[in-house]
């Protein structure tokens, strides 16, 4: 589960650094070419350490969802740490809602290493 928070802390980290403003990101295949750059700028980070998480487009089209209700439809990007906050809360607190995004998550995260 570490690792897995580890992958979406930083892929949330390099979305919010990276993301150019809702003027430049307001088009659908803007923002998926964007959180797509850095779902695949954070992969090759992993890959350092031989975790590939490249090839599962179940779990990019997940953290796609996630990222895109949460973070690039909204009317402002808010701080760094109101996001990382989020993530971290999703993986510890035990509320029905957490414990099936939590699952889904670790479920196709989990295919792709026992199938590496």
């Amino acid at each position: 589960m570490e690792l897995y928070l580890d992958f979406i802390i930083n892929l949330t980290y390099k979305i919010h650094k990276t993301h150019l403003g809702f003027d430049c990101l307001n088009e659908d295949e803007d923002i998926f070419n964007h959180f797509k750059w850095c779902y695949n700028s954070i992969c090759e980070q992993f890959l350092e350490q031989e975790i590939d998480f490249r090839n599962n487009d179940e779990l990019i089209n997940i953290l796609y969802k996630l990222f895109y209700e949460n973070l690039y439809t909204k009317s402002k990007l808010y701080p760094l740490s109101k996001y990382l906050m989020s993530w971290n809360e999703i993986f510890t607190n035990k509320k029905p809602k957490n414990v099936a995004i939590v699952y889904n998550i670790y479920e196709n995260f989990d295919e792709t290493v026992v199938n590496s």
